[in-house]
């Protein structure tokens, strides 16, 4: 592109703060001493030109988008005071939608009109509500030269009025990469000095809105809306196929203009089909990179179908620890009223038989909670086990008393915190070896793939009344049998490279540096 399409000035900063006059006294000062100057507004109210124009109203380029299948730069534009060029972006209601994703269509049509090469302008100033900054900057630089001048007015805010959880490596220390001994563990958390870790590869991407889809299934009474694009909801496929849900199948439209209706009716319909006690509506990275205000749909509708209807605030990238899912359904959970009753609270267990030796010295690896970690490892001492080594997803402060409770059990664990890693624990039992392989369905699978007799059992199925004894019973019919899982690792290819496993498995877990 030509080097002679103007100097791009951008004013940004929240409403209400004198964004448009001070654009405009600007661009009439640059007029009057005899500059070629274009203003465009980027703010949904579309009144930034107002001044310029002596009052009048310009129709905007998003509106006429939607209205006309083409449009000429006259349909779009007016000359105001000084012969400033003047142009309104448009955009939805504030709150609604992403208006730095109105802005990016509104810079491509002006682009497509040729308006910057043959207006040549001397300055093009852009009139931009704080919030939209971020489509600016991705819409603009792409088709200025030099690179725009960004100027924040006071009282910016990023994400303004937006109220998000705080995750959980701000409020509990969480940590999800680790490999070593549990007393650093303890001494970090007392202290209050933990060093956070990353992985300089990852196999997965742990998932708050996952981890939040998993508790909110659980509310007996409850539908869910998926608020996002429909991959977002392709997990809610399996947790629950036939249930009371929808998506609102968020497309690049819906994303630029607001998707405030297409909510409502997704909410309206799901309720005329199910009749829920409650709806929870999940939020997805679309909607958080978006700003989209669900809040205010979900109060008027609560009015409306005289049922609670709460947002559960997910952002699917703000956090390296799956749980804060967990927070955000808890928040919304409580929230709700009294929705979960007696018969939904877990009954835990913490003895189980006193005569069973089933594990007879066996050396047994768990890949649980931490939580329910602690349970088990008293049954395998009690079975007459020890333990190899355990898996866990994440570590945090909450998990102290736990830590400190693994470490009297059986001094000298090995702890790994890996969620999503399969790669990591596949390199661990290669090396460990153990004889028993207790955990969660999809880390047991891993197990049961490299020839060791595995149990699959969720924390629901341990910690509920009788859990540990079926337990039990299940690890004595892998034991009895352990054909199955011989055969599976005969017949099924290894993922990993005998390089791979030759490797250390905390090779790319590295203190974090800020």
């Amino acid at each position: 592109m030509s080097e002679t399409i103007g100097k791009h000035i951008a004013i940004y900063g929240k409403g209400g703060i004198g964004k448009s006059t001070t654009t405009s006294n600007i661009s009439a000062s640059l007029a009057a001493a005899g500059y070629r100057v274009i203003q465009i507004g980027c703010d949904p109210k579309s009144d930034s030109t107002t001044i310029l124009l002596g009052g009048n109203d310009l129709p905007t380029v998003l509106d006429t988008l939607r209205e006309q299948s083409k449009v000429r730069l006259e349909d779009i534009s007016a000359v105001g005071f000084g012969g400033v060029l003047c142009i309104e972006a448009g955009g939805p209601v504030p709150g609604v939608g992403c208006a730095g994703r109105g802005i990016n269509a509104a810079v491509d049509l002006l682009q497509e009109l040729h308006l910057f090469e043959e207006y040549k302008p001397d300055f093009v100033l852009y009139d931009v509500l704080g919030d939209s900054r971020r489509g600016l900057v991705v819409g603009v630089t792409g088709y200025s030269r030099p690179n725009p001048v960004l100027l924040p007015t006071t009282g910016v805010s990023d994400m303004a009025g937006r109220q998000s959880l705080v995750i959980r490596e701000k409020r509990l220390g969480a940590i999800g990469a680790y490999l070593g001994e549990i007393p650093p563990l303890i001494e970090s958390f007392e202290q209050n000095s933990i060093a956070q870790r990353i992985r300089t590869f990852s196999q997965t991407a742990p998932d708050d809105i996952v981890e939040a889809l998993r508790v909110m299934n659980r509310i007996n009474g409850a539908g869910l809306i998926i608020h996002g694009a429909r991959g977002c909801a392709a997990v809610q496929l399996s947790l629950s196929p036939g249930g009371a849900w929808a998506t609102t199948n968020l497309d690049e439209r819906d994303t630029i203009m607001g998707s405030d209706a297409v909510l409502r009716k997704a909410i309206i319909a799901l309720y005329s089909r199910h009749h829920p006690r409650v709806i929870f509506v999940v939020a997805t990275p679309v909607v958080a990179i978006n700003n989209d205000d669900i809040r205010s749909v979900a109060t008027e509708l609560s009015d409306e179908l005289d049922i609670p209807v709460i947002p559960v605030i997910c952002d699917g990238f703000r956090s390296r620890i799956a749980a804060t899912g967990y927070d955000a359904a808890k928040q919304a959970i409580l929230k709700s009223g009294p929705l979960v009753d007696g018969e939904q609270r877990q009954e835990i267990e913490q003895t189980a038989s006193p005569v069973s030796t089933v594990l007879n010295g066996k050396r047994v690896y768990l890949g649980l909670p931490i939580s329910a970690a602690v349970t088990v490892v008293s049954l395998v001492h009690s079975a007459g086990g020890t333990i190899a080594g355990i898996s866990v997803d994440h570590i945090d402060a909450g998990h102290l008393d736990d830590l400190k409770a693994l470490q009297q059990l059986q001094p000298g664990i090995v702890l790994h915190v890996a969620g999503g890693q399969p790669f990591e624990e596949a390199g661990l039992l290669h090396r460990i070896k153990p004889e028993l392989y207790l955990g969660t369905p999809e880390r047991a699978v891993w197990a049961a793939r490299a020839g060791i007799p595995a149990v699959a059992a969720t924390t629901e199925e341990i910690l509920k009344c009788g859990g540990l004894q079926h337990l039990l019973r299940q690890t004595h019919k892998a034991l009895a049998n352990p054909a199955f899982v011989r055969r599976l690792a005969r017949d099924v290819t290894p993922p990993y490279t005998d390089a791979w496993y030759r490797r250390s498995p905390d090779w790319h877990i590295k203190l974090e540096v800020k």
